[in-house]
């Protein structure tokens, strides 16, 4: 699986000596009269000599790097490194794992069982970038309620969901009207705290990226969860994004979890 950020800027060149070659990018190879090459040099002398367009999307590109815990790549329209280039350099790049540090990948490891038991298929609220995740491990049986591909549920659903995530004042009508049966939580969600209080809920697995409750009636009849220390760290298939999953797109039949299964794929 290849997940991967790239960042776009215009560019700018880092040296004086550039300035003709970058406005001959900027300018599509069209001549560059020498009174414009000398006056925006002139501009560049005035900061130093150099933009510093370059080094501040360098900084960019680590600080968000570390914070989403995959490769984040910059690319720029008329000056090194340009957007082709990089997009070169992303498909050469070894695939890489879900990291476990950014998605529940131990907790449906420990609880695949109960995520994806033999007979009907649960109801599983989550986020939408892990209803990616749960799209790629449980495809093709379950469907999400949400994923991060929202334009396709339209307005509606999109409010919903941004009720949930903030636990905001329907949250608890949310709940009931969707028949969620289990609810698979970053631990960062107001949800993944304030579902401890709510009858007919329990906490059933927790780790330090995720919380898993159930709603009473969900069989866990021989269901044994693993503990955080005892689940694989990473997965590292190749990954196929399946489409069409999580989405009804008949005359009709309305969206989200409620929907009967699907009849078509988009396209």
């Amino acid at each position: 699986m290849k997940q991967a950020v790239l960042l776009l800027a215009h560019g700018a060149p880092e040296r004086v000596e550039d300035i003709a070659e970058y406005l001959n990018y900027v300018r599509s190879g069209r001549p560059t009269p020498p009174t414009l090459v000398e006056e925006v040099s002139d501009r560049y002398r005035q900061i130093g000599g150099a933009s510093p367009l370059l080094a501040r999307t360098r900084e960019q590109a680590a600080a968000l790097e570390r914070e989403l815990g995959i490769p984040v790549y910059f690319g720029m329209r008329n000056w090194r490194p340009f957007i082709k280039e990089t997009v070169q350099q992303m498909a050469a790049a070894p695939a890489t794992g879900f990291p476990d540090k950014v998605f529940p990948v131990r907790a449906v490891e420990g609880n695949v069982s109960l995520l994806a038991p033999p007979g009907a298929m649960p109801r599983i609220l989550t986020s939408d970038q892990w209803g990616d995740y749960l799209i790629y491990r449980l495809y093709p049986r379950q469907r999400v309620f949400f994923d991060g591909r929202s334009d396709f549920f339209g307005p509606a659903i999109g409010r919903d969901y941004q009720q949930l995530l903030a636990g905001g004042s329907p949250w608890r009508e949310l709940l009931e009207r969707y028949h969620f049966d289990l609810a698979l939580l970053p631990r960062d969600w107001a949800l993944s705290t304030m579902l401890d209080l709510v009858p007919g809920w329990r906490k059933v697995y927790e780790d330090p990226v995720a919380v898993l409750y159930a709603r009473s009636g969900v069989a866990t009849v021989g269901w044994t969860p693993w503990s955080a220390a005892d689940a694989p760290v990473g997965l590292h298939a190749p990954f196929r994004m399946p489409i069409g999953l999580g989405r009804q797109r008949d005359e009709g039949v309305p969206r989200g979890p409620g929907g009967p299964p699907h009849q078509r794929s988009l396209p």
